[in-house]
């Protein structure tokens, strides 16, 4: 085991315990009873505090590049951290608009210089429908890890 998590209450869909977690190669392996304490690289006292898992945030409008005065990305993933939330998904309404790589690019970059962690890209792409309607340019070709899609009458 990588590293043991002892002393601490874990939240999980169905009731809040004290437990024990182990980790290795960074994915939880065991559920403890607080009295089991195996051997481990590394140990983090928990006592005391509660264990919750990341939350998903599938809709935020960091607008970089473009009306950062109402939110950017280093203040929006920030926010995010402190609240719990590991995975943020930005919808295309910055300026210029995400519609096709090179602005997704644009967003990209204005991405990568304002932070110092590994993020992983998600597109959003609008599907309009009707004459001309279709997926614009863009999709995991461009570098991004899925594609959120909307639908637009």
């Amino acid at each position: 085991m990588d590293t043991l998590i002892f002393g601490g209450t874990a939240v999980t869909p169905y009731s809040s315990r004290k437990m024990n977690i182990g980790i290795s190669n960074g994915k939880i392996c065991e559920l403890l009873s607080p009295e089991l304490m195996p051997q481990a690289r590394k140990t983090i006292d928990a006592t005391g505090m509660y264990i919750i898992p990341g939350c998903i945030d599938e809709h935020v409008h960091f607008n970089d590049p473009g009306t950062t005065h109402r939110e950017d990305f280093a203040h929006g993933t920030a926010a995010c951290a402190v609240g719990g939330i590991t995975t943020a998904i930005a919808m295309p309404t910055n300026t210029p608009l995400v519609l096709n790589k090179k602005n997704l690019q644009l967003t990209l970059d204005a991405y990568e210089a304002a932070v110092t962690w590994i993020t992983q890209p998600t597109a959003a792409w609008t599907l309009q429908q009707g004459p001309g309607g279709g997926i614009l340019e863009g999709h995991r070709n461009h570098g991004c890890k899925s594609i959120y899609m909307l639908l637009l009458p």
